[in-house]
């Protein structure tokens, strides 16, 4: 067994951060950089996609495969990137708002 394999198998080095990262902040960030406006990310169907979007960057709705697919395309990242940071964020939230009824 290497170094590395040891290394890991013990977890010396994990990360478990205190904080959540809205998907809307990134995206934002995101566009920012790239210099592209949210008319830009919505050519072919604007009404349903742009909604959509709206409701995501209001953290009202998580990040489905089609807008994944729509921001993998046009800010770069894997689908399944907007997807997980998307699923983090609100199982996050879900956890804190069970916490806060106890």
């Amino acid at each position: 067994m290497n170094f590395l394999t040891r290394l890991f198998k013990r977890k010396l080095y994990s990360f478990e951060p205190d904080y959540v990262v809205r998907p809307s902040e990134t995206i934002k960030e995101s566009m920012e950089y790239a210099s592209i406006s949210r008319s830009d990310l919505f050519n072919a169907n604007p009404y349903v996609e742009l909604t959509a979007f709206n409701n995501m960057m209001n953290d009202i709705t998580p990040i489905n495969v089609e807008l994944a697919m729509k921001l993998s395309s046009k800010l770069g990242g894997s689908p399944a990137y907007w997807i997980n940071l998307s699923n983090n964020y609100f199982a996050a939230k879900a956890q804190e708002e069970e916490c806060q009824a106890k």
